[in-house]
């Protein structure tokens, strides 16, 4: 919750600062509906997932069809 907070601070004070929109929820149950989001950026989060399966289906799930998902990641993971 702190870490949106801080987000949200910052957009405020940048000048012509794009419109976003602030959800908190689970990597492998995200609250956005089917085929929402035109992208994604999800950086350095997998590392953190027992399972990365879960949390790759719920990204593909929450994208419309063509978009982009942008991983970044530079910490190993188990699997």
């Amino acid at each position: 919750a702190a870490m949106l907070d801080q987000a949200r601070e910052r957009l405020e004070k940048a000048p012509g600062a794009a419109v976003l929109e602030f959800r908190r929820g689970e990597l492998d149950s995200l609250p956005i509906a089917d085929g929402e989001l035109d992208g994604l950026v999800a950086g350095m989060v997998l590392h953190h997932m027992v399972a990365l399966e879960p949390a790759l289906a719920e990204m593909l799930r929450v994208l419309k069809p063509g978009a982009t998902a942008v991983v970044l990641e530079l910490a190993p993971h188990r699997e």
